[in-house]
């Protein structure tokens, strides 16, 4: 391998290998001196941790407000405060305001209001008459203690006979819906379904249903006016245990539908609740250093990193989203772009990007001054496009997401980094993301 000569820390030759990387370490003479690492993310010196949570390199992210005091993101479109899941499945509470973490990372899911009512308290919603019991009969109870840990904050259905089910009704135009409720069976084996036109079509949920632990059985439906949407037992005696029932419109944007349940939960009682999206965005005329009244890095030529998990959806996911001009995306058939202005974007091939909340993907993007651009995930590197142009200006950077959350993310970013004027070689993309 081969290092520069000079002693002072300017860049080097790439060693041999192909892994070696140029760092500056500090001598006991305090002169910097060049050594040589295999580890391509110890040049990002610009690094937002969700996480951890860590920050490094600029003023420290924080996550009890959205105050405009320099930090790289600010949450822009929280208004609600809601529950995530952490990394041992526990629900903890994220305040309005703030960018909705936990230590799987920032979730992000598009946002609407949830039609439905006493969606952890069902006793008292069949005592205000919105569930209403019918079939076999179904009994409730408010005894089971909730995901984040609070006794007596969920309920328990009892089966009361064949087909016994509990429904609710909502006065609702024409649209696309999704019912969901976190679950897990306590006693019995027999079916559960699920519905949104009063029995009409029935969706089994029976394999969603959690068992020690809770699941999120939902189901979908296009075009459904005025749902009536419920729980069906088909065996008498079963009982499971429900929270935070949610339907929602899956119109995510005018032509963009997708059938997958979030992740934002919220208890509701007699009113339906706009639990908007988390939206930490990079705003021009904030203090921000990753692209505010400082000056924005994406600019100029620079890398970008990431580690992001997605549920996926019918539509594409945004890693990064600027206004007009850059763009990180990941496709429904797991390929994944990166556009910088003008020319053709960089991207890898579909499958590439592995779907789900267990996968943590890797995704390192860059552009350098002659406009190329690369891309690489989970240790596939494509090609170098060409043709990239950078704005005189960028009105905002979302990440994860976008203004209308149409690019949401479906599930949680861990880690985001960026570095001004670094370009790696395609040895090092595929190191740094592998």
């Amino acid at each position: 391998m081969t290092v520069a000569s000079n002693g002072l820390g300017t860049p080097m030759e790439v060693a041999a290998n192909g892994y070696g990387i140029p760092v500056s370490l500090v001598s006991s003479g305090g002169l910097p001196v060049v050594g040589i690492t295999d580890d391509p993310f110890t040049l990002f010196t610009h690094v937002v941790d969700f996480a951890a949570p860590a920050t490094i390199g600029d003023v420290a992210m924080q996550y009890t407000n959205n105050s405009n005091d320099g930090r790289p993101f600010r949450e822009q479109t929280n208004f609600t405060a809601c529950f995530v899941e952490n990394a041992a499945g526990l629900l903890v509470s994220v305040p309005s305001s703030a960018v909705r973490r936990s230590d799987r990372g920032y979730w992000s899911y598009p946002r609407g209001t949830n039609r439905c009512l006493w969606n952890c308290d069902i006793p008292g919603g069949i005592s205000a008459g919105v569930w209403v019991s019918s079939g076999g009969g179904v009994t409730a109870f408010k005894d089971q203690t909730g995901g984040d840990n609070t006794a007596n904050s969920a309920s328990r259905l009892v089966s009361g006979g064949a087909n016994a089910r509990l429904t609710q009704s909502v006065t609702l135009a024409q649209t696309n819906l999704l019912f969901q409720m976190r679950a897990k069976r306590l006693v019995g084996t027999g079916k559960v379904n699920f519905t949104l036109d009063n029995w009409i079509t029935k969706t089994d949920v029976t394999s969603l249903l959690g068992s020690t632990s809770w699941g999120l059985p939902f189901a979908a439906q296009d075009t459904v006016t005025n749902p009536q949407f419920g729980v069906e037992f088909e065996a008498s005696g079963d009982q499971i245990a429900v929270e935070f029932g949610d339907v929602w419109s899956t119109l995510v944007s005018g032509s963009q539908v997708s059938r997958k349940p979030q992740r934002y939960y919220a208890r509701q009682t007699t009113a339906a609740a706009n639990i908007a999206q988390s939206r930490p965005a990079a705003i021009s005329t904030d203090a921000g250093s990753w692209n505010g009244t400082g000056g924005s890095r994406f600019l100029t030529p620079y890398a970008l990193y990431a580690e992001v998990s997605s549920e996926g959806n019918a539509g594409s996911c945004g890693v990064v989203t600027g206004i007009t001009d850059t763009f990180c995306t990941i496709l429904p058939d797991g390929s994944v772009t990166f556009a910088q202005g003008g020319g053709t974007s960089a991207s890898v091939p579909a499958g590439t990007f592995i779907f789900g909340l267990g996968a943590v993907n890797k995704i390192g993007a860059q552009i350098n001054a002659a406009g190329q651009k690369q891309i690489a995930v989970n240790g596939v590197v494509s090609s170098i496009a060409t043709g990239g142009t950078f704005p005189a200006s960028l009105a905002h950077i979302d990440i994860a997401t976008n203004g209308v959350g149409s690019r949401s993310l479906w599930g949680p970013m861990k880690k985001i980094a960026i570095e001004p004027n670094l370009f790696l070689t395609t040895a090092q993309l595929q190191k740094l993301t592998t």
